[in-house]
């Protein structure tokens, strides 16, 4: 057996891989593995769906993808297997003309202001989510979330405090390169904002394909950043 695996691997692996991702998981985890698949196994196609997590569950369930990786939280059926991969940190931002001064910290309350009367709120669209997660977390605080501003995308969010329509909640990794060039500046919050994970999808019981199953252990390896 294992010199049939021997000679199996050392065959050039051919097929192609579906995967479907969320934005933030790209930007936060998925690059660098995907990098170093792509330089492992060259014939291999990767078709990559830009997904949430309810389009995951329901792909993965329709046998569209083999496997999704996003953000949480997550909540799907008993079919659907979920791993932990990876945290990642949000911060909330603002463009030029909501900046506030960083030598100080801020509150939500502060921020959140009078509805239609305060600083506008860019956030992704009603039944996201990432909308839920703010959702429940302004109410533990006992505060209601409301985006003036709502958007499928996360880079919209980003790209929009960069024109200065209002502030948002974005993935550190994804505002870096603006953090450093100063298009953005990171707002404190006194509220720490709670960990948020990158987690895979499976469906339970469905057998990967060769080119998948590399993927699937090449994710799941410890590595450094």
């Amino acid at each position: 057996i294992r010199q049939a695996e021997e000679e199996l691997q050392e065959q050039p692996i051919s097929g192609s891989v579906r995967i479907g991702a969320s934005e933030t998981a790209l930007h936060s985890f998925l690059f660098p593995r995907l990098h170093r698949f792509q330089t492992l196994y060259p014939g291999v196609r990767l078709l990559l769906h830009n997904v949430t997590t309810p389009k995951a569950e329901k792909e993965l369930q329709s046998g569209e993808i083999d496997f999704g990786v996003v953000s949480s939280p997550v909540r799907t059926s008993s079919s659907i297997a979920v791993q932990i991969l990876a945290p990642y940190r949000e911060i909330l931002i603002a463009g030029e003309k909501y900046r506030k001064r960083p030598d100080r910290m801020w509150s939500l309350r502060e921020l959140t202001g009078v509805p239609g009367g305060g600083i506008p709120w860019i956030g992704m669209e009603q039944g996201s989510m990432t909308d839920l997660f703010y959702r429940e977390w302004f109410s533990k605080n006992h505060l209601v979330y409301r985006s003036e501003i709502e958007v499928a995308t996360v880079d919209m969010i980003l790209s929009m405090v960069q024109q200065g329509f209002g502030i948002g909640f974005v993935p550190l990794s994804l505002a870096q390169a603006a953090l450093q060039a100063e298009r953005v500046w990171e707002i404190p919050l006194c509220e720490k904002v709670p960990p948020r994970q990158i987690c895979l999808l499976q469906k339970k019981g469905m057998p990967l394909s060769g080119p998948a199953r590399q993927l699937y252990r090449l994710i799941l390896e410890k590595q450094e950043e």
